[in-house]
């Protein structure tokens, strides 16, 4: 029988889990961002993301998914980068599968290190390793999530900045295949980059004729 965590077991967790918000995104870094989001903004972004996304994906598929456990799976999925940080392995369509699968396996001995903290090893695990595998439909909406997070976190900082970012192009693809598991993913995808395409219309004319601004 597992004995239940101690006070001192949670706040060692909480601190160490927290982590993720000293963690800046990598991708945004190596281009510059000014203060860029961290691993755990991301998170969140993920999370906000589940209720309407499930709403979606049940009424396209005609199913019932495990929306708690998509929540976990977004709730742990970078967990294990509070130990080896934001690795980059993917460039656009392009994935280094070396640097990925040294990547997978070190985060898997770090979450398991920081779920052993609050006794909850196998749970933590367990999610973990259903995201990366991919073969429940949970994981695999849980994946196309995560992508498209990504997706509308680059288009904010773009209107926020009102350009189109150099070397931002990378961000919106090589998610086609994760995002085929239900066609909300690829509707969401085409609006971001119709709108994109209209800031970067606006700022052809604005670059022909100022006075357009």
């Amino acid at each position: 029988m597992n004995r239940t965590p101690e006070a001192s077991n949670y706040v060692d967790f909480f601190v160490k889990g927290m982590g993720l918000k000293d963690i800046p995104r990598t991708g945004y870094v190596i281009r510059g961002v000014p203060n860029p989001e961290s691993v755990a903004d991301h998170t969140y972004g993920t999370t906000v993301m589940v209720d309407p996304i499930i709403d979606a994906v049940e009424q396209q598929l005609n199913v019932t998914l495990n929306r708690y456990r998509v929540t976990r799976m977004m709730e742990i999925h970078d967990l294990g980068e509070v130990d080896t940080g934001d690795v980059v392995v993917q460039k656009g369509a392009i994935v280094d599968i070396k640097a990925q699968k040294r990547k997978e396996a070190e985060e898997r001995r770090s979450i398991m290190r920081t779920a052993s903290i609050i006794r909850k090893t196998a749970e933590y695990l367990s999610l973990f390793m259903e995201f990366r595998n991919g073969k429940t439909l949970e994981a695999r909406v849980a994946k196309a999530i995560d992508k498209m997070e990504t997706v509308v976190q680059a288009y904010r900082y773009e209107v926020a900045a009102k350009k189109v970012l150099q070397n931002f192009d990378d961000f919106y693809i090589g998610n086609d295949e994760v995002f085929q598991v239900a066609p909300i993913f690829h509707s969401i995808h085409q609006e971001i980059l119709r709108r994109r395409e209209k800031i970067k219309t606006r700022n052809a004319l604005i670059n022909a004729d100022p006075a357009a601004s």
